[in-house]
């Protein structure tokens, strides 16, 4: 009896160190009829990481719209029609992050670019819409974002 208790002990603490605090700060509701992906960026520094994320080379390799949908599908950043999504970062919240970096930019970007070639440079042409947060806005810890 006292195995099987220290072992759920033992799971519950694993369980914990796993969770992410920075997982439900931001909340994203998708209320477009597009789908649309979704990346972070330090305070309008769209430059730092602009290459093409969305890249797959199976769909890329084919015309086939099911390859397209399904690469989508399994990318990360992607947020559908009608979707919740509470962008993920590890350790620590993106209040946290927004300090460091004097604030976030939120970049939503078109559907369309899974099209592009491997490591082609994303442009502001490629962005559906992009909302710049300072710390101050970011204070409440619980950021809701509604894209109409």
């Amino acid at each position: 009896m006292k195995t099987r208790l220290l072992l759920l002990c033992l799971v519950a603490l694993f369980a914990s160190c796993i969770y992410d605090p920075g997982n439900d700060d931001i909340t994203i509701i998708n209320h477009t009829p597009d789908s649309l992906y979704c990346y972070v960026h330090g305070y309008k520094r769209l430059n730092d990481y602009n290459y093409n994320f969305s890249f797959d080379s199976t769909a890329a390799s084919t015309n086939r719209k099911y390859d397209y949908d399904v690469a989508y599908n399994i990318n990360i950043r992607k947020i559908l029609p009608n979707d919740t999504i509470h962008p993920s970062i590890n350790a620590h919240s993106w209040k946290d992050v927004a300090l460091a970096d004097s604030g976030l930019t939120i970049a939503f970007y078109k559907r369309d670019i899974q099209k592009l070639p491997e490591n082609t440079p994303l442009s502001p042409s490629n962005i559906f819409r992009r909302i710049d947060l300072t710390p101050k806005q970011l204070d409440s810890l619980k950021y809701t974002i509604v894209l109409k």
